[in-house]
């Protein structure tokens, strides 16, 4: 169908190729998200003197979870468990 008389011999209407427009995308820059995130939770932190532990429970959350190796792991995870998931609907 894609050579050039093809299409005009078995009469398909031809439909105008409309130009492909991506907006481009800012980059995010976890590092700095993060980083960001974690100097709004501390003067968060440092303004509410009645809850002072738990926004550090957060950040300590935060820094914990982040490191790759965690990350890699539980994305091993979860593909194991999604392709458990598809060999079990294929049975």
């Amino acid at each position: 169908l894609k050579a050039p008389g093809v299409k005009k011999a078995l009469g398909v209407p031809e439909i105008p190729k409309q130009p492909v427009v991506t907006a481009p995308r800012p980059s995010i820059d976890l590092y700095t998200a993060l980083k960001q995130t974690l100097k709004q939770a501390k003067t968060a932190s440092q303004q509410s003197t009645s809850l002072p532990i738990e926004p550090t429970k957060v950040t300590n959350q935060i820094t914990s979870s982040s490191s790759s190796s965690t990350i890699n792991q539980r994305l091993r995870n979860l593909e194991k468990q999604v392709k458990g998931r598809k060999k079990n609907k294929k049975r």
